[in-house]
């Protein structure tokens, strides 16, 4: 993953782990902390909600989503230049 902090990733990997067992809506901050090993503070430091965490996660995928179409089809880099700095 791009540019996050160890305290992103880890929180990031405990939400995406509860999701397997438990229902998104029923999932609490302090599960994901705890699960993470850190405090609702660090929690707060770096996201208003959970909803900030998968908003994360999305971002990350396209990152990599994005740099994998450039690494197999040089000839698109252009092409998404144009599309995603216009």
């Amino acid at each position: 993953m791009n540019n996050i902090t160890k305290s992103e990733k880890w929180i990031l990997e405990a939400l995406l782990k509860i999701m397997t067992t438990k229902p998104y809506d029923k999932i609490k901050i302090k599960e994901i902390v705890s699960l993470a090993d850190l405090n609702t503070r660090t929690f707060y430091r770096h996201f208003k909600t959970k909803d900030d965490v998968l908003k994360l996660y999305g971002r990350q995928l396209s990152i990599e989503l994005s740099n994998k179409i450039l690494e197999k089809s040089p000839c698109f880099k252009q092409s998404f230049w144009i599309i995603f700095n216009f």
